[in-house]
């Protein structure tokens, strides 16, 4: 009777989170009943494998990235302010991850003064080109001076009189 009922919630935990601290840490379990894998929603993956006998042969632990940035959610939520749900926070045509190795220590810098970190400023030198435009045509996306030539043609010019051409 005490083993029917282990085995019922046993059962019951297959389908349900668990709340610890105010924490929902979901599990999953592979086609024999053995835990495979517990996490919860912003920290790392705990991911376990076992042998024929049910004796755990080893436990691997690693962040989530839900967004496959290349930074654990973790490190978006509780570091960078980026969304971990979102590979491209700002916009800009870069992942959070590749602009965290570009900005180096300058990614909590604020190069034009708008009051955005330049991690989540689509624009950090404000010249009105994205920093992804910049950086794909080799450009400097800190200098509002270094900016991408723009070609637009003697057909387009006329109609652009009025305007400012970057």
């Amino acid at each position: 009777m005490i083993h029917c009922a282990i085995v019922i919630s046993c059962f019951f935990a297959i389908f349900l989170p668990v709340s610890v601290s105010s924490k929902t840490i979901y599990y999953s379990y592979n086609n024999l009943g053995y835990l495979q894998q517990a996490q919860t929603a912003t920290g790392p993956v705990f991911g376990y494998s076992f042998d024929l006998a049910g004796n755990r042969k080893s436990m691997m632990v690693s962040p989530l990235d839900s967004d496959n940035d290349g930074l654990s959610n973790s490190e978006e939520i509780s570091y960078y302010g980026t969304n971990p749900y979102l590979a491209d926070t700002d916009g800009d045509g870069l992942s959070d991850g590749v602009e965290v190795n570009y900005w180096g220590a300058d990614w909590i810098s604020d190069f034009d003064n708008d009051r955005l970190v330049n991690l989540l400023d689509r624009d950090s030198d404000g010249d009105g080109y994205g920093d992804g435009f910049e950086i794909n045509r080799g450009n400097n996306p800190s200098d509002p001076d270094d900016h991408p030539s723009v070609f637009l043609g003697p057909i387009i010019f006329p109609l652009l009189s009025t305007q400012d051409i970057h």
